[in-house]
């Protein structure tokens, strides 16, 4: 799944310019932090 998404975010990034070149580069950033934190955070504790 998270290489799927990945791959489909850099196919946007890849394809536009400037800032619609940035927003897809942070949205692509955000969706993975938020689908990866629950995989990766500590919650012995």
């Amino acid at each position: 799944m998270t290489v799927t998404l990945f791959k489909a975010g850099l196919d946007l990034v890849m394809s536009h310019e400037g800032a619609e070149r940035d927003a897809y580069i942070a949205e692509l950033k955000t969706v993975m932090y938020r689908y990866l934190k629950p995989l990766v955070e500590d919650t012995a504790g």
